[in-house]
């Protein structure tokens, strides 16, 4: 005898066989959520309300390395139907967040007609953004979907970027295809079998990159304001811009009391941008730059737009005070990670020179353009990759969507929405023509749409509202 235990054949293969049981039961482990108290603001909204953190991979290939720290806030139904789903929202931008003003946006209209209110909703920060840790902001930095404002703003991205990544933060990792796993691992860190999405703007680039690569228990899914993968930003963005900003002018010009008190909109911005692009002064051109910023926020925003006329007025006469906001402004991204997920997921596909050459001959455009390009010269700060092709493949699926178009919007305009739904089998598609980006914040048809159709995405057929179309917008009657 030797003191060695020796186990019988059956005995031996019963141990096997439970170690492999343990070694599958590791690999299929998730990471739970840590819950905490939620903040006060949220406490107050009255809403039953859960927070907590979940800790995912900063690289999903690479699990044993930096990790990202993602906030969640479940949001519990107010009156809970049977069978039903969480919904996970997904946030636009890219770098945008909705954490910091959820508890807000649980006491209006969008709170009370539609989160939560058959169905759990689930919330988070998308990696590098808002509440989550790293946050990817790059501070002080004059840039929104028009691109960095000037040389200066180029910069202090490229700074930017070269700072995180001396962190040994790996911006390569920031884009749709690993919020898509981040998603994933939320659904099974809250014990969901299945799941909706609700995506906003970039957000439903996120929720098509999930339906392509990780759709393991969607159920289906609610675009609002659609931006589908196969679309490009930078090369018809400026034209874009220009065309909503032009169409809200003549709105103006149909509407006889606007009309009277600004007339020849249009005419006069275009010779006063003109002017600006046409001068050898620096000075000159800096405004052309902000005014590209200017318009291309304004034409997102539904209180921008009503006083759109009136701010174009007081700037064809000389008084700059609409653009002074803009040399300050970073549209509320964190833009490090809006850079990280343009330079990896979008321009790769996109040239800077078309920028350039199809902003030519419109005034605006041109403007526009001028920034837009400016996104490309910051890029090789932020580790820019060749994504697969098949990122800005257009995606089929039988999954139930509902399409949410907006008729005045710059940054996603209707017909990439009337093109996409056509490779969807139980895609459906409302267009709402005179309503601007993010139509649950200003439509209640929209809200009323989506709760039904997330109520029984098979039997969504058609409006469930008496005037979905409503109305041109109005302008503000104050004299400026």
């Amino acid at each position: 005898m030797t003191g060695q235990t020796r186990l019988s054949p059956l005995l031996a293969s019963f141990a096997f066989v439970l170690l492999l049981l343990s070694l599958v039961g590791c690999a299929e482990k998730e990471d739970t959520p840590t819950y905490h108290v939620c903040d006060p603001a949220l406490v107050a909204t009255g809403r039953t309300v859960e927070c907590a953190t979940l800790t995912v991979p900063e690289n999903w290939a690479q699990p044993g390395g930096n990790s990202v720290i993602l906030e969640l806030v479940i949001v519990r139904a107010v009156a809970p139907m049977s069978g039903l789903p969480p919904v996970i929202y997904l946030h636009g931008g890219p770098g945008g967040s909705v954490l910091e003003d959820l508890a807000e946006a649980l006491n209006s209209p969008i709170g009370k007609e539609l989160v939560a209110q058959d169905q759990d909703w689930i919330f988070f920060d998308q990696r590098g953004t808002g509440k989550a840790i790293p946050r990817l902001d790059c501070g002080p930095v004059v840039l929104n979907d028009s691109g960095p404002a000037s040389e200066a703003e180029v910069g202090k991205l490229i700074e930017c970027g070269e700072m995180f990544q001396k962190k040994g933060i790996d911006l390569g990792q920031y884009h749709s295809r690993n919020v898509a796993l981040d998603i994933q691992e939320i659904r099974k860190a809250v014990g969901a079998k299945q799941f909706d999405l609700y995506g906003l703007s970039y957000g439903t680039r996120v929720a098509a990159t999930t339906l392509l690569h990780q759709p393991q228990g969607l159920r289906a899914i609610v675009y609002d304001s659609p931006w589908p993968p196969e679309a490009k930003w930078t090369e018809p963005g400026p034209a874009w811009v220009s065309r909503e900003a032009r169409e809200l002018l003549r709105f103006c010009e149909r509407q006889p009391r606007c009309l009277a008190q600004f007339p020849n909109l249009e005419q006069k911005l275009e010779k006063t941008v003109r002017a600006w692009l046409e001068s050898g002064n620096f000075d000159d051109r800096e405004k052309a730059r902000r005014l590209a910023l200017f318009l291309t926020e304004s034409v997102y925003d539904a209180a921008r737009v009503e006083n759109l006329p009136r701010d174009i007025d007081r700037i064809t006469r000389g008084n700059l005070a609409p653009l002074i906001a803009f040399e300050h402004s970073d549209a509320g991204y964190s833009d490090g990670l809006h850079m990280a997920v343009m330079c990896n997921e979008e321009l790769p596909f996109e040239q800077s020179k078309r920028v350039l050459a199809n902003g030519k001959g419109d005034q605006l455009a041109e403007a526009v353009a001028i920034t837009m390009s400016r996104y490309s010269e910051a890029c090789p700060a932020f580790r820019p990759s060749v994504p697969p092709r098949s990122e800005q493949s257009p995606v089929r699926s039988d999954i139930p969507v509902l399409f949410m178009a907006a008729g005045i919007d710059a940054g996603c305009p209707a017909e990439l929405s009337v093109d996409a739904v056509k490779r969807y089998r139980n895609g459906r598609l409302l267009l709402f023509p005179y309503t601007t980006h993010q139509l649950s914040l200003n439509n209640s048809c929209a809200r009323q749409s989506a709760r039904k159709f997330l109520r029984d995405p098979e039997k969504f057929r058609r409006w469930v509202c008496a005037d979905p179309k409503a109305k041109p917008p109005t302008f503000s009657k104050r004299k400026f």
